[in-house]
């Protein structure tokens, strides 16, 4: 399922114009730790666009459930597997955010080193 009714919540820094270089790759007149502060505001808008989607999906979902269970009672342990299975939909969305944090932390510990490595070969 695709969330695209949330719009991005990019920087200033991140909307300048994209243009291809010689070879056709596309580059921008950021610089990497500002390109990386607009990757992180969008991976926050994006994280929070999926919680919201895993709640409404189980606010529905256990909507759905109740009502089934309201009219087939003999179904009542449809609850301990739903409940199992959303909080587990969770700890994977929660640790994919982990993840990914983690993965930018360290990027972020790559460009401060070549910044000093370069700043050292001036």
């Amino acid at each position: 399922m695709s969330d695209t009714s949330e719009p991005s919540q990019r920087s200033d820094a991140a909307d300048a114009e994209i243009a291809p270089d010689a070879e056709g790759a596309a580059t921008t007149d950021l610089s990497p730790r500002e390109e990386l502060d607009a990757l992180h505001a969008d991976t926050l808008a994006y994280m929070r666009g999926r919680v919201i989607a895993w709640l409404v999906r189980w606010a529905i979902g256990f909507a759905a459930l109740g009502v089934l269970v309201w009219f087939r009672p003999d179904l009542a342990w449809l609850w301990r597997w739903a409940v199992a299975i959303a909080a587990v939909s969770l700890i994977v969305l929660l640790m994919s955010r982990a993840a990914l944090q983690r993965r930018m932390r360290d990027a972020d510990a790559a460009i401060a080193k070549a910044a000093r490595e370069d700043g050292d070969a001036t």
